[in-house]
């Protein structure tokens, strides 16, 4: 773990958005870990949003090319996430099963003793991840092909505008795939900041398609 701070300043639960608890955060560097998880690097940031604790943890890759969200007819093959655990807590959630195996994960739940619902993990400094992925060392466009109009989808792991921050990074992500392809972008989200995150890409209504999800929009209804 990169961060020197272990603990929660005040080292005690806290109210959080929606009335829900804010858990405090202990590292525990005497948990048993695999040799995998004990190499997986991540930092606490000592902050909340929506109530989580927020870690962060290095940022391999944004995009995936392919993805099975193209059998629901959400994309096309690709995907982005900018984080791996999200800033809200829906009962019907799937990534914690997507996620069982993966070290650094496994490595927070495990030295903190939260579970995957306590807690949000973000990609680290994530847009230079993104460029290189989307344009060569030569500084070349990878997908100039101007037919592909193949359709992304942002995102398969967490909620692309479930806080301000959030937002506004799942914004300049948008504009940086925009800018560097032909792709169209499909983002879903179940907050009302997704308001926020089509005025700021406005100029580009013929690219995003925009879904909002209504089922189970307060946190207690779908915990």
């Amino acid at each position: 773990m990169t961060n020197t701070e272990e603990t929660n300043p005040q080292n005690q639960s806290r109210i959080g958005l929606g009335g829900l608890t804010r858990p405090a955060v202990i590292i525990n560097r005497n948990a048993t870990l695999t040799r995998a998880q004990a190499k997986a690097d991540y930092t606490w940031t000592g902050s909340y949003r929506n109530g989580k604790p927020v870690f962060l943890v290095p940022t391999p890759k944004v995009i995936s090319k392919k993805s099975a969200f193209s059998h629901k007819g959400l994309c096309d093959g690709p995907t982005f996430t900018l984080g791996l655990s999200c800033f809200f807590s829906c009962l019907f959630c799937y990534v914690s099963s997507l996620l069982g195996r993966n070290p650094a994960v496994l490595r927070i739940i495990k030295e903190t003793g939260l579970a995957f619902a306590q807690i949000a993990i973000e990609r680290a400094d994530p847009m230079p991840v993104l460029l290189s992925e989307l344009v060569a060392r030569s500084g070349q466009p990878r997908f100039t092909d101007p037919s592909d109009r193949r359709v992304m989808f942002g995102s398969p792991l967490v909620d692309v505008a479930a806080n301000l921050p959030t937002a506004r990074q799942t914004i300049a992500a948008c504009r940086l795939i925009l800018k560097k392809t032909r792709w169209q972008i499909r983002l879903l989200s179940k907050s009302a900041l997704l308001r926020l995150v089509a005025e700021e890409l406005k100029d580009h209504t013929d690219r995003v398609i925009f879904g909002l999800s209504t089922g189970t929009i307060p946190d207690k209804l779908a915990m």
